[in-house]
Formats: structure tokens, C-alpha cells, sequence
């Protein structure tokens, strides 16, 4: 079964850094901060409001 060709184009924020995404937790290693889980956050918002469902199959990220 071959899944249909579709194209799903969003302009996301620029994501923190790896050293602004990461945070040490005492006995759980590194954590997401909270610029992380708010950036994840607003990617969220910016799918839902595009209305993209989720994607099955193969999918391929290009930066423009």
C-alpha cells in the first residue's frame, strides 16, 4: 500500500539552541526547559492552526 504524495509547508520559529533546550535534573539527567517545552508548545499552536493532521509513511524535512 503506497501512501499519497502531500505537502504540508510551515514556517516554524527558530528553535533555542541544544544548550538552551537541555536542563540537568537531579536524578534524572537532562530535562527539557522551559524555553524548550514553550517552544514546543508554539510549534503545536502553528500545526493546529494550519489544521495539519498527522503524517503516516515517509516524510522528508527540507529547510528553505
Amino acid at each position: 500500500m503506497t501512501c499519497p504524495r502531500a505537502e504540508v509547508r510551515l514556517v516554524l520559529p527558530y528553535p533555542p539552541s541544544a544548550n538552551d533546550y537541555w536542563r540537568p535534573a537531579k536524578g534524572r539527567g537532562l530535562v527539557p526547559s522551559d524555553e524548550a517545552k514553550a517552544y514546543k508548545a508554539r510549534v503545536a499552536q502553528v500545526a493546529a492552526l494550519a489544521r495539519v493532521q498527522p503524517l503516516h509513511g515517509p516524510v522528508r524535512l527540507r529547510r528553505k
